[in-house]
């Protein structure tokens, strides 16, 4: 963004120029918005683009051995991708020669430590994309299809077994959990005690953990804490604040949700589950 103040014929002008790219400027001058194209020429050449990030769901991330691999994702609201790419140690980036088989974004993604773990995208029409897929640290790939639970699923892994819970049908929310092994040739099943979608999943130590999301009647506190057995245990601390949308991640024998969305805005709410699900509040984010 540019800003310039001049005078014309002894009247004052402020202009701001808000984007330009190729040869049309947005520009807004005294309050007023114009769209004007620029004829470029070499008095004009050093006028910089002013980059507009455009927003788009970025690609599903998750760890295979020492190779973070990274799948799927969008340049836009309907161009989705099908790409799978792994990152090493040395920061070597490497296609993988099996893509996803259908374009999406907005995957869950888990870790079993030996290979990544992505489902339950969104594809370029906008519906589930029922697929589950596994990618070692070979970037070799196997997937296992047709199965219900929509999107925005929360997932974790623990003990060999690999946790998708929750999610968006498509006029409601479910309370499904699908856990699969982490070769993906069996599943087990459980619920969660509210339906809902956008929920975070993290392990600590014995269990995995869901928490908060949106439901029917919007935000949710709820934490679900299970067992390698699928026992679901009860009377684990709620969320301190109720959010969604956040990220779970797993530090140690702690179980971390940080931020999120809440009804009016964002949380800078930091809640950690300790190894006997023990919730604490450290320090709240910064920003």
């Amino acid at each position: 963004m540019q800003k310039l103040n001049f005078n014309i014929n002894g009247k004052h002008y402020e202009a701001t120029i808000t984007e330009v790219e190729h040869n049309v400027a947005e520009v807004e001058l005294n309050g007023k918005k114009y769209t004007i194209d620029v004829e470029r020429s070499e008095a004009v050449a050093s006028i910089p683009t002013i980059a507009t990030p455009k927003a788009a769901p970025a690609a599903a991330a998750a760890p295979a051995g020492n190779v973070a691999i990274f799948a799927g994702g969008s340049r836009g609201t309907s161009d989705k991708l099908n790409d799978v790419f792994g990152v090493d140690a040395s920061l070597t980036t490497t296609k993988s020669g099996t893509n996803l088989t259908v374009n999406q974004d907005s995957l869950a993604a888990t870790s079993d430590g030996g290979a990544a773990i992505f489902g339950a995208g969104i594809s370029s029409s906008g519906s589930a994309v029922d697929r589950y897929y596994r990618y070692t640290s070979e970037l070799s790939c196997s997937y296992v299809a047709n199965l219900s639970g929509g999107t925005r699923r929360a997932a974790a892994s623990l003990e060999g077994a690999v946790f998708f819970a929750g999610g968006m049908l498509t006029s409601s929310y479910a309370k499904a959990v699908v856990v699969f092994t982490s070769d993906l040739k069996s599943t087990r099943s459980a619920s969660l005690s509210v339906a809902r979608g956008f929920a975070a999943g993290a392990r600590n130590g014995e269990y995995v953990l869901f928490a908060g999301g949106t439901t029917s009647s919007g935000k949710s506190a709820v934490v679900d804490a299970y067992d390698a057995d699928l026992t679901q245990i009860s009377g684990v601390a709620t969320l301190s604040e109720a959010r969604s949308a956040m990220p779970g991640i797993t530090h140690g024998d702690l179980a971390l949700f940080l931020g999120g969305e809440i009804k009016s805005g964002k949380s800078a709410a930091v809640d950690a589950y300790d190894a006997d699900l023990t919730r604490t509040t450290p320090q709240s984010l910064s920003e």
